[in-house]
């Protein structure tokens, strides 16, 4: 696809009446704050005249499989539009499509954060088995793992086109490393990503046009990700194979930054509050949307084209911002209460999704997999896939059964203090038992507090029921230990060894390993064996044959875990500033005796200070210490030996079995296979 020439001032130059006028209804709807529920919408009447800006429009016949658009916004909470209870934000072409179409409105986030939430979209899995426990910051070397079978290439190997515009945060260019986390790796044919700077803006940003051409464009990022996504519908409009198209929006993600005439839309309010620019984020994405749907119609493919709008976590707290809350929920962003975790689901299809449905069945972000798979005629499922298919729901109303429990996790940090339960994780599980009648089940632990609620008849999440059920706690308590938290183990791959190295024990993890005389083995690159975000274990049981240096665990400029010349195990870790931090054991290890070894990061303060060590010899805590930030990078994790196999370097004369990675910092409980008691 050519990139557009940058339209962003050119766009915003246009009267918004003039451009809501494409779309008679809409501009009727404009003029009011509300829509009556009883108003249905189809997007496309009265278009007379009017083409697309390239060509003409010609009318193709259905493809036998429909085209998927799904529109992402970035921190909009679940009342953030008036079809769900907002009677100030504008947002009337939502309203229409709630109106014209199904709104699922039990409908939750995979994580109360961004960058978990997205991976979980396109993989169709809870994104902290993945390692997405929190947000990625821009210097994270790390993404979707190449291994795992994602939307767009499902979507690919079924004859769609994939296209992906807008906001991507699940994996930055860090060079060829780095290929595999950004659109074209995880199987995008073609992509318009927005690359943010250091300081972040709504304006003028530079998109890479699959990762092979930057653009340095003009205007707002809402119209940037919205001309793009236009040109790939003209394009492939009248393609024969069917398109699916993942947008997603920057807005209303802060700063709050808004063209001025949506400003103007918010006439007796204060134009410089961080509210009303949040408030104007929110009516400009939804009118640009508008333009989404009247392109879709302008073509003919608007019965053919599912269109789902949903958010990344809830709305955000931040001072300035949702003054009244999250509407009936308690908490925001990052926090796994609902008012973190509840978002806005809409699906639009007209012919096939009637006008109207409201669906409160539990649904959740890795839904869309399996919805998008089943649409495009993909029969195979995915063991992996955390998710239901919606078809049912939303074409028919009917009630998603979900014996399964939900989980949700997300790193607490930064604390002044180290908990004393020792979990730094926050985390919810959810047991929706209302189809069978029952009650709607939420366990939610944070820090030291832990409470039960019912959302079934407490959506404000008020009522602490722990003391009158407390098997129902202890049941979701061990549910998240037990189902959910193992899967941040990955037990590695081996990706070649050198020298003396024999296989031991049955095939495969755990339970095998290798035993070493000489040799060395390189474990294949992997973005979950990597350090990140202050959060990691490494743990194996080791067998040292002889006395002597000998190194066990070694990646370059980040750790090294070894043996000194009197069997001491040490630990040296590298920060970003240049610091090292070592860590040693009291005693040393007998030769022919085997130790179970781990290692812990744990961010326990901001990112940049005070992130704990902790070196553990049979779940016990042997040494402690802290450093900056431990020095992440992409290069290849060694066992065996400290350096290039052909150097021999400090090699290891014994065996290694049961080598895992976390990324947590886990608990003594956990690392002998147990987990914490209810604090």
């Amino acid at each position: 696809m050519t990139p557009p020439a940058p339209r962003g001032s050119a766009r915003l130059s246009r009267p918004l009446s003039g451009r809501a006028l494409i779309l008679p209804l809409l501009a009727a709807l404009m003029l009011v704050s509300d829509l009556p529920a009883q108003v249905g919408m189809h997007v496309g009447t009265n278009l007379q005249g009017v083409t697309p800006k390239r060509g003409r429009v010609r009318m193709r016949p259905k493809p036998k499989r429909p085209n998927i658009v799904v529109i992402m916004a970035d921190d909009m909470g679940w009342a953030d539009m008036g079809v769900q209870g907002s009677a100030f934000i504008k947002t009337p072409v939502l309203n229409a499509l709630a109106a014209g179409g199904a709104r699922l409105s039990n409908h939750c986030a995979s994580a109360a954060s961004c960058s978990p939430t997205r991976v979980s979209q396109l993989t169709g899995v809870s994104p902290s088995s993945l390692g997405f426990l929190a947000p990625i910051n821009m210097d994270t070397r790390r993404g979707i793992p190449s291994d795992v079978f994602t939307l767009p290439e499902g979507l690919n190997k079924a004859g769609y086109t994939t296209g992906f515009v807008g906001k991507w945060h699940i994996g930055e260019d860090h060079g060829p490393d780095s290929a595999e986390f950004l659109p074209p790796g995880v199987g995008f044919d073609w992509s318009a990503r927005l690359v943010f700077p250091p300081v972040q803006s709504q304006w003028d940003p530079t998109v890479s046009i699959n990762e092979q051409t930057q653009v340095q464009t003009t205007g707002h990022t809402t119209d940037v990700i919205t001309d793009y996504a236009l040109d790939f519908i003209d394009d492939h409009a009248q393609d024969d194979q069917p398109f699916f198209l993942n947008m997603w929006y920057f807005a209303p993600h802060l700063p709050a930054e808004a063209p001025q005439e949506y400003i103007d839309m918010y006439p007796g309010a204060d134009p410089d509050a961080t509210w009303t620019k949040y408030s104007a984020m929110v009516t400009h994405m939804d009118a640009a949307i508008g333009d989404v749907m009247y392109r879709l119609d302008a073509h003919g493919l608007l019965e053919n084209t599912l269109v789902v709008f949903t958010s990344d976590n809830g709305g955000a707290l931040n001072p300035g911002l949702h003054p009244s809350g999250n509407g009936p929920f308690k908490g925001g962003k990052g926090d796994v209460f609902e008012g973190g975790l509840r978002v806005p689901f809409i699906g639009f299809w007209p012919g096939v999704i009637p006008s109207g449905v409201v669906n409160d069945s539990l649904t959740v972000t890795t839904d869309i997999v399996p919805t998008a798979f089943a649409l495009a005629g993909i029969k195979n499922s995915s063991p992996e896939w955390q998710g239901e298919n919606l078809y049912s729901a939303l074409t028919r109303n009917q009630r998603v059964a979900r014996p399964e429990m939900l989980f949700w996790a997300h790193n607490a940090s930064p604390m002044p203090l180290k908990p004393a339960s020792g979990i730094l994780q926050k985390f919810a599980v959810r047991q929706d038992e209302t189809y069978v009648g029952g009650p709607d089940w939420k366990l939610v632990f944070l820090k030291e507090q832990i409470a039960l609620f019912d959302i079934t008849t407490d959506i404000g999440e008020t009522i602490d029921l722990k003391g009158q059920y407390p098997g129902k706690l202890q049941e979701l308590w061990d549910a998240y230990w037990t189902q959910h938290r193992p899967q941040a183990f990955f037990s590695w791959s081996e990706g070649g060894s050198h020298g003396s190295v024999a296989p031991v024990g049955a095939g495969g993890f755990p339970g095998s390993g290798y035993a070493f005389s000489g040799g060395a083995v390189a474990l294949a690159k992997d973005a979950r064996y990597d350090v990140h975000d202050g959060f990691f274990t490494a743990q194996m049981t080791v067998r040292a044959d002889a006395v002597g240096r000998q190194t066990l665990l070694h990646k370059q400029d980040s750790f090294e875990l070894y043996l000194d010349d009197n069997n001491v195990l040490q630990l040296m870790v590298q920060g970003q500033d240049g610091s090292s931090e070592q860590l040693s054991d009291s005693q040393a290890l007998l030769p022919g005796q085997s130790y179970d070894v781990a290692f812990t990061l744990q961010r326990w303060a901001s990112p940049l200070s005070e992130n704990g060590l902790t070196l553990y010899v049979d779940a016990v805590a042997v040494d402690t210490g802290s450093i900056v930030a431990v020095q992440a990078n992409r290069n290849t994790l060694w066992l065996g030996s400290d350096d290039q196999p052909a150097l021999a370097t400090s090699p290891l004369a014994g065996v290694i079995t049961d080598l895992r990675f976390s990324v947590s910092a886990l608990t003594p409980e956990e690392l002998v296979g147990s987990w914490p008691a209810i604090p």
